[in-house]
């Protein structure tokens, strides 16, 4: 469509999205009709039919699909036709690559507040939702691997935390640290020839930031728990001179300068808040938000690892006591972000979950498997005689204590499911659990090469762990946890501190795995 200004041509997409929102709720959900919408100012050619084709409408048609279902994108050429209308809500996305375009343009989203939350499709595979949807699942496990801790962690609480900063950064300090492989786990390390890690832009890391912190204040405000978030730009760039969260070859310097860049802080802390009386905060939780360049499939999608630090450690000068790299892609398109920020606020809730409550004796943590009996029987010893009861739900989850028989462990339970998904038709797993993901749909030939390429990553993550079992690089004080393993229990029957409990569910299906010993075991919903 072709409009005489910016403003007619929004007003037009907001009623488009508007009436067909109206529409929508009236219809099956097979009989929607959700599009999406770019608006671009340029240059166009009429034909003698009276379409109109050249770069304007090229550009617009590529800016399109990075708005989400019932959303709006508009190039900046159009946000700057609007800046004397302030009445719209619009949210840059930073520069974006377009296809066959050659200059890049910058993004912005204007809300409707008729977007569809989705998704968004990833290029490892694991969940996807498309045109013709489909999900594999058994490969789930693989995004648990992924917890990094110090032997320090079960000493490390002193007094109550209360007070919470949380940090989100891109900063490009850190970008050269993404072409390195940490090990133990670490996914997140790109080739350079074939990757390019780049800082996110600063007005959608504000984005994430703030949206992040409303829902964590919101979720906790009937708590005793104070939130600071790193708003003030003073406050990131000190953030910003810790050190990199995999890194762990540190010394008493390291040490000395983190316990400096943490009091830098605290100064700023008790300027500007009345509560604020402590040497550096309770508990330091950061997210690190970087975009990733396939540079041979000419995409971009976003990543996020996580670090955490609390308690007496944090004190001491460990500014990254464990850290964590969820394996999920997320779109670059407004869509993409929401997921993004979702899927940040559910690590964040499980990490103070862990955190908040584990200095007061309340963590889920309940016990460990002492022994596997028949009929998906476990037997359990209490961590704490008399907090579990019968009919209680309990669920586990796996430690790999790398160098004391984890890594071995580990490639044991890759080689399962490698056996698993090689001798399993992928059609009958999604059948099995599709009903998880409220998916009716899927294309065969996707479901098939998705497994396919699922199995080269598993294959190639083994032999990584086998690579350093062997030169013996995996260190004797850290270890990994994973709840991909994980299997729901019922308790049956309770003698003095041995539970007896009967497996009702299990994330990963059953032949992909086996229950262990040491298994731990936590309190369930």
């Amino acid at each position: 469509c072709q409009f005489d200004s910016a403003k007619n041509a929004v007003d037009a997409s907001l009623e488009i999205q508007e009436k067909l929102s109206s529409y929508n709720d009236s219809r099956p959900k097979d009989f929607r009709l959700e599009v999406r919408i770019g608006i671009h100012i340029g240059d166009v050619v009429k034909r003698e039919d009276g379409d109109i084709h050249g770069d304007g409408v090229n550009v617009a048609a590529r800016i399109q699909p990075l708005a989400a279902p019932g959303g709006i994108c508009v190039s900046g050429a159009v946000n700057d036709a609007l800046s004397s209308h302030p009445d719209y809500d619009i949210i840059s996305k930073g520069k974006q690559e377009l296809k066959h375009i050659v200059q890049q343009h910058t993004i912005f989203d204007l809300k409707t507040g008729h977007e569809q939350k989705i998704v968004i499709p990833t290029e490892t595979g694991v969940i996807k939702r498309l045109k013709t949807p489909y999900v594999l699942m058994p490969v789930i496990f693989i995004l648990g691997i992924c917890g990094y801790f110090f032997s320090i962690y079960s000493s490390n609480a002193v007094k109550p935390i209360t007070n919470i900063y949380i940090d989100v950064t891109s900063s490009g300090k850190y970008i050269d640290n993404y072409y390195i492989d940490y090990g133990y786990g670490s996914y997140h390390y790109y080739n350079v020839d074939k990757h390019l890690v780049e800082s996110i832009p600063d007005s959608l890391r504000d984005y994430i930031l703030e949206s992040l912190y409303q829902m964590i204040t919101s979720e906790y405000a009937n708590q005793p728990f104070y939130f600071d978030a790193s708003f003030s730009d003073d406050e990131s760039e000190i953030l910003n001179q810790l050190y990199f969260l995999k890194n762990m070859e540190l010394d008493d310097n390291d040490f000395t300068v983190v316990k400096s860049i943490l009091s830098n802080l605290s100064d700023l802390l008790v300027n500007r808040v009345d509560y604020y009386k402590r040497a550096a905060p309770d508990a330091l939780l950061r997210f690190f938000v970087y975009n990733i360049h396939d540079k041979e499939k000419k995409s971009n999608y976003l990543i996020y690892d996580k670090s955490l630090s609390w308690g007496e450690t944090l004190l001491e000068g460990y500014s990254t006591m464990a850290w964590e790299e969820p394996q999920f892609r997320f779109s670059t398109s407004a869509a993409g972000i929401d997921s993004l920020i979702e899927n940040i606020f559910n690590n964040t809730e499980k990490s103070l979950r862990g955190v908040l409550y584990a200095d007061i004796g309340h963590t889920d943590y309940v016990g460990h498997v002492i022994e596997i009996l028949d009929d998906d029987m476990i037997k359990i010893k209490q961590k704490d005689p008399g907090l579990i009861k019968k009919k209680m739900k309990l669920s586990t989850d796996r430690i790999y204590h790398w160098a004391n028989g984890g890594a071995e462990i580990c490639i044991e339970d890759l080689s399962m499911v490698l056996n698993y998904l090689k001798n399993t038709d992928p059609l009958i797993i999604w059948e099995e659990r599709k009903d998880e993901f409220n998916l009716d749909k899927y294309n065969e030939i996707d479901v098939r090469a998705s497994l396919s390429e699922q199995i080269q990553m598993i294959s190639l993550y083994k032999e990584n762990i086998q690579s350093k079992l062997d030169k013996g690089e995996f260190d004797a004080t850290t270890t990994s946890n994973n709840d991909s393993f994980s299997y729901t229990m019922e308790v049956v029957d309770i003698i003095n501190d041995i539970v007896i409990a009967k497996v009702v569910d299990t994330k990963t299906p059953k032949a992909a795995f086996i229950y262990r010993i040491g298994d731990r075991v936590g309190l369930s919903k």
